[in-house]
């Protein structure tokens, strides 16, 4: 995603000026809200990666499981409550 958003401008300019582009595609990036979507998704995707990865060990419990989806939602809370994006 990071690097969708770096080169976000240029991704831009080629779908659009290509005449078999996915529709999904051309209608992505004529949308003008797109690339703060884009932002949103990335910021709440490096949370739960990072969460993700703390269930990657191979000796996690299901007590492990438990804290992190709790923590996990605790983060998520805490974003809405705070107007992060």
């Amino acid at each position: 995603m990071e690097r969708v958003l770096q080169l976000y401008e240029g991704l831009k300019l080629f779908f659009l000026s290509e005449e078999k582009a996915p529709k999904v595609l051309i209608s992505l990036f004529e949308n003008p809200l797109s690339e703060s979507y884009l932002w949103f998704v990335q910021s709440h995707m490096s949370v739960i990666n990072r969460q993700i990865l703390k269930l990657e060990k191979e000796d996690s419990s299901m007590l492990d499981v438990s804290r992190v989806l709790e923590e996990t939602l605790m983060l998520v809370q805490q974003r809405k409550e705070e107007r992060f994006v």
